[in-house]
């Protein structure tokens, strides 16, 4: 069987990119070393996962949010020097409180793209709280002290064995949340 597909069997549903990532980056090793997802994996093989993560993110941003749940599908584009790269990003989200001035989401990237939450949200014009980068240029109210983006739980599983670590809220998002009046007692 394939690497990567053994991997989606013993994992679970991992993106493609994401494996691939993993596999360059050494995160996931076969016998101790970096191979292809292609690589046929045999009885008695060694398979090395390290630091393998899924997060679930709060985040505040600016403005209403309209849509109550769904998905973000978009082509977000980097730069490699003069080289312009468009990737495929995606992200599930939930509104967990909003109101005129600001809303309150739960993020699920499904891919892990360099700053995603940060250029879907501003790309619909809600840009996170605290963002000094993408941010309404027209509009200081997103100037804060920090970023409004907290990663407040990672689960993945390793040989059928779920993991799960959460974090508290930091004090000075619970600050702004207040400020905001939004509420934050549905987070698990």
């Amino acid at each position: 069987m394939r690497l990567d597909r053994w991997l989606r069997l013993k994992i679970g549903k991992i993106p493609q990119g994401l494996v691939e990532k993993y596999l360059r980056t050494g995160k996931i090793k076969l016998n101790r070393k970096k191979v292809k997802s292609s690589f046929k994996v045999k009885t008695k093989d060694e398979i090395n996962i390290f630091n393998i993560e899924f997060k679930e993110t709060l985040a505040i941003c600016q403005g209403e949010i309209n849509k109550k749940s769904g998905v973000w599908d978009d082509d977000l584009i980097r730069y490699d020097g003069d080289k312009k790269i468009i990737e495929k990003a995606k992200t599930i989200f939930t509104v967990i409180d909003k109101n005129s001035e600001a809303s309150l989401l739960e993020l699920k990237p499904i891919t892990g793209r360099k700053h995603q939450l940060r250029k879907q949200l501003y790309a619909i014009g809600n840009p996170i709280f605290g963002d000094t980068k993408y941010k309404l240029s027209n509009s200081n109210k997103g100037i804060n002290k920090n970023l409004m983006l907290h990663s407040y739980q990672i689960k993945f599983k390793i040989n059928d064995i779920k993991h799960t670590y959460s974090a508290l809220l930091p004090d000075y998002f619970k600050k702004l949340l207040k400020s905001k009046r939004l509420r934050f007692s549905n987070l698990k």
